[in-house]
C-alpha cells in the first residue's frame, strides 16, 4: 500500500514537471522569437528594401534604431513565409534599423555605404557673389542629385553672422518647399515683409541682413539625396553684404559683344550687374529680325554678370536682338518695370515704356 502511494506522487510530480517544462519551453521559444535572413536589397547603388523570413505572420515594423516614437514609414509584404519591407523615404547610409512587432526587438540590419551610389554634391549656390545687397531677395541651392523629402530644408542650413557673432534666421520658412521638378534645385526667399518697407515685419524685425556685416552661411554634410545618400561634405559660402539696391536695372547699360558671320561663336552680353541667375537664364533669348527665335545653349559667366549664347547653328548675317522678359530680377528682386520695395499702385512707372530689346547686327 505505501509502495503504490509514493508511485502515485512520484506520477504527480513527473506529470507536474512535464506540463511545467513544456509551459516553459512554449513561452521561452514565444520570447526569443527572431527573424530568419534578414538581407537588404540593392539596385543601381540604392537599398530598395529589406527582405527577412518569419514563421508566423506579425504585425512587423521597421523603426530606426533606438527611436521608439515612430516607425519607418513603407509597406510590407508576404509571399509565403518572406517579408519585404519597401520604405517610402530611402534608407540612409550607416544607419541601423530594427525590425519589431509590438515594441520587440526581432531583428536588426545596416545600410552598407560600400553598396550605395555616388555622394551628392552641392553644385552651385546662388548668387555666386560674395558681396550681396542688403535687400537680398532670394537664394538658390543646386544639387548633382535629387534631394531626399525632409521636415524642413532649413535644418541642414544655418546662417552665422561674424560681425555679432551669432546665429540668425534670414530665410523665410514655407509650408511647402520650393523646389524645381527635378528636386535639385531649392529656392530660399529672405522674408519679404521684412524687405518691404513699412510692412509688419519689416517694422517689428528690420531686414534679414544688415549692412556692413559678413556672414557665413553652413550646409550640413548630413542632407541626403533621395537615395538616403549624405552630401560628400559639409559646405560653406562666405558673403558680405552692402547698401540696399534701389535702382531699377536698364537694358541701356548692357553691352553686346556680337561674333562674326558663318561661324559658332558666342554672342556676349556684359550685364552692369549681377542677376538672378534661374530667371536669367529664362527671360532671356535671342532673335532674327523675323522675330523667330534662335536656337542655341545659354549659360551665366563671372558670378551671373556675363550672359553667353552659343547657337546650334552658323550665324547668318543680318540683324538681330536681344529679347528680355521684363521679369528679369536682379539680385534685390528689382525687375525691369519695377522696383521690389515700391507701392504696386503708385502711378509713377506706369507712363514710362520698359525697354526689353538690345538689337544687334552680325557681319
Amino acid at each position: 500500500m505505501d509502495v503504490i502511494y509514493l508511485i502515485s506522487i512520484i506520477y504527480k510530480k513527473i506529470k507536474f514537471l512535464l506540463v511545467f517544462f513544456c509551459v516553459a519551453l512554449l513561452l521561452n521559444c514565444s520570447e526569443n522569437k527572431v527573424l530568419e535572413g534578414v538581407h537588404v536589397n540593392y539596385e543601381n547603388g540604392k537599398a530598395i528594401n529589406v527582405q527577412f523570413k518569419a514563421r508566423e505572420s506579425a504585425d512587423f515594423r521597421v523603426f530606426l534604431k533606438q527611436n521608439d516614437l515612430a516607425p519607418i514609414l513603407g509597406s510590407i509584404e508576404q509571399d509565403d513565409d518572406v517579408y519585404t519591407f519597401t520604405p517610402i523615404v530611402a534608407f540612409s547610409q550607416n544607419e541601423t534599423y530594427e525590425i519589431r512587432e509590438n515594441g520587440k526587438l526581432l531583428g536588426s540590419f545596416t545600410i552598407d555605404p560600400t553598396n550605395r551610389g555616388l555622394h551628392p554634391e552641392l553644385i552651385a549656390i546662388y548668387p555666386s557673389l560674395d558681396t550681396v545687397p542688403q535687400n537680398l531677395l532670394k537664394m538658390y541651392f543646386e544639387f548633382s542629385e535629387p534631394m531626399q523629402y525632409t521636415k524642413s530644408a532649413l535644418d541642414f542650413i544655418t546662417v552665422f553672422d561674424n560681425t555679432t557673432q551669432k546665429e540668425t534666421d534670414v530665410f523665410l520658412e514655407m509650408p511647402t518647399e520650393l523646389w524645381n521638378k527635378e528636386r535639385t534645385r531649392l529656392t530660399l526667399w529672405l522674408d519679404p515683409g521684412r524687405i518691404k518697407t513699412d510692412l509688419i515685419p519689416n517694422k517689428e524685425k528690420g531686414l534679414p541682413l544688415l549692412e556692413n556685416h559678413s556672414y557665413t552661411l553652413s550646409i550640413d554634410r548630413l542632407w541626403n539625396s533621395s537615395d538616403g545618400i549624405s552630401l560628400s561634405k559639409k559646405y560653406i559660402k562666405n558673403f558680405y553684404v552692402t547698401e540696399k539696391d534701389v535702382v531699377k536695372p536698364s537694358l541701356k547699360s548692357w553691352k553686346v559683344i556680337t561674333p562674326k558671320g558663318d561661324t559658332q561663336n558666342p554672342v556676349v552680353i556684359q550685364f552692369n550687374e549681377a542677376f538672378d541667375a534661374v530667371l536669367a537664364l529664362e527671360t532671356i533669348q535671342i532673335q532674327m529680325n523675323t522675330g523667330e527665335v534662335v536656337e542655341g545653349k545659354i549659360s551665366l559667366l563671372d558670378n551671373e554678370m556675363v550672359l553667353k549664347f552659343t547657337p546650334m547653328k552658323k550665324w547668318v548675317s543680318g540683324k538681330y536682338y536681344v529679347d528680355v522678359i521684363p521679369v528679369l530680377e536682379d539680385l534685390a528682386g528689382n525687375n525691369l518695370e519695377r522696383l521690389f520695395d515700391t507701392d504696386l499702385k503708385s502711378e509713377t512707372d506706369k507712363s514710362k515704356k520698359t525697354e526689353t530689346q538690345i538689337s544687334f547686327q552680325i557681319e
